[in-house]
């Protein structure tokens, strides 16, 4: 099962490599401002890739140490937890686009990352928070800076009182 994980997963990172290069060749026909954001992202995709494919050797490279029963308890406890519960998951991505639509891109993202950090297993609140809120905030920023359009939601404008 882990290897078909491991191969699943560098396929996954080939294709969105492949995909940003293509993204970073298409940006060249925009002009000089149009393609800034596109080619920092394409950029930044390009550099992680190449350092999951680094990770990648250096792991093969390393002999893995023996196993020992400690390691048998591990994994007997992980497989208890009950992994990722995918029916909420799923519910909270559907949740994040309906909450795009009613209260915008910035409060849903904090709301999205909320749950899917709390769903993904990890209880620490204040540190949830706190990079929910971060995350939407610079989301909000690059937005604004980049002058991207994002999506305020059919009740901001009735709540502040615009038409």
């Amino acid at each position: 099962m882990r290897e078909q994980l491991l191969k699943f997963e560098t396929f996954a990172v080939g294709t969105i490599a492949v995909f940003s290069g293509l993204f970073l060749l298409q940006t060249y026909q925009y002009g000089r401002r149009a393609a800034l954001f596109p080619r920092v992202v394409s950029f930044t995709i390009l550099f992680l890739t190449g350092f999951f494919i680094v990770s990648r050797i250096r792991r093969a490279m390393v002999k893995p140490p023996a196993k020992k029963e400690t390691t048998r308890i591990v994994q007997s406890e992980i497989t208890q937890a009950g992994g990722v519960h995918w029916l909420l998951t799923l519910s909270a991505a559907t949740g994040f686009f309906v909450l795009i639509y009613l209260v915008g891109f910035g409060p849903s993202t904090f709301f999205y990352v909320t749950a899917h950090l709390y769903l993904a297993g990890y209880r620490r609140h204040r540190v949830i928070f706190l990079f929910a809120l971060a995350m939407a905030i610079v989301i909000f920023l690059t937005g604004y800076l980049f002058t991207i359009p994002l999506p305020e939601g059919v009740l901001v404008p009735m709540i502040v009182g615009e038409r």
